[in-house]
Order: C-alpha cells, then structure tokens, then sequence
C-alpha cells in the first residue's frame, strides 16, 4: 500500500522588522525605535519610565487621596507599554476600591450621626419643658 508521506515544511524565515525613514537625515531604520541611531532625533514619544517609588507614590494616592488617584490613571494607562499599562490599571482599581470605601463610610457616619441626633430630640421632646434644670416652678 502506498501511504502518503507528509512534505517536510521550510522554516519560517523571520519577518524583516518594518522601516521607517528619519525625519532629519532621511536614513531607514526600523519603527520600533524612539530615537535615530544616526542623528538622535525623537521619533516617537517615549513611554514613561516608573520606578518602585512612582508606583508606590501613585497607589499611596489611589488609596489615601481617591479622586486624586485618578491624575495617575490618565498619566499611565495611555502608555503603549504594557507594564506602564499595567499600573495604570491597577491605580483605576485601587481608585475605585477607595472612592466605594470613602462613601459608604460617609454614609455610615451620617447615619450614626442623624440616629444620635434624632435621640437627643426625641427624648428632649419627651421632657417637656418643664424639665429645664429645675427652672419650671419659676
């Protein structure tokens, strides 16, 4: 029987990087490069670089400053590097988490303040003012 033997494929051959041509000198050099080798001149704007101290400068704002959190968020999140991205991201949730926490404990201390507020007038209206200290019989 004959069986059919499968064609052994050619390697891939790696793609040519795609090429772009500088503003300044006119030489070609790959897109993915922020600045001209030859000349220097920017070529894209490079991502923002964040250290340990930015990042954690920016969470300790998202989480201690809510609405503040958010400048970071715009900073970060628009960055074509996924790490930058990345951060911005986790600010939004770390926003979020702290905007929700601030308002439902603003809500709580409301509450607990009109319940306290509430009580002291209820039992003053109950009292009469008859009862001011001992001053009624005057």
């Amino acid at each position: 029987m004959d069986q059919l033997q499968p064609q052994p494929q050619p390697a891939p051959q790696p793609s040519a990087p795609q090429m772009t041509t500088c503003p300044v000198c006119h030489i070609s050099i790959p897109t993915s490069f922020f600045f001209c080798p030859n000349c220097g001149a920017p070529l894209r704007p490079t991502p923002p670089v964040v250290t340990l101290k930015q990042q954690i400068s920016a969470y300790s704002v998202a989480l201690f400053l809510p609405p503040f959190g958010l400048w970071y968020v715009w900073k970060y999140i628009r960055s074509s590097d996924p790490k930058t991205k990345k951060i911005g991201i986790v600010t939004l949730v770390l926003t979020v988490i702290a905007i929700i926490v601030a308002v439902w404990t603003t809500i709580a201390i409301t509450n607990s303040l009109n319940q306290a507020v509430n009580q002291s007038l209820g039992s003053f209206g109950s009292g009469g003012l008859g009862n001011l200290g001992g001053l009624g019989g005057l």
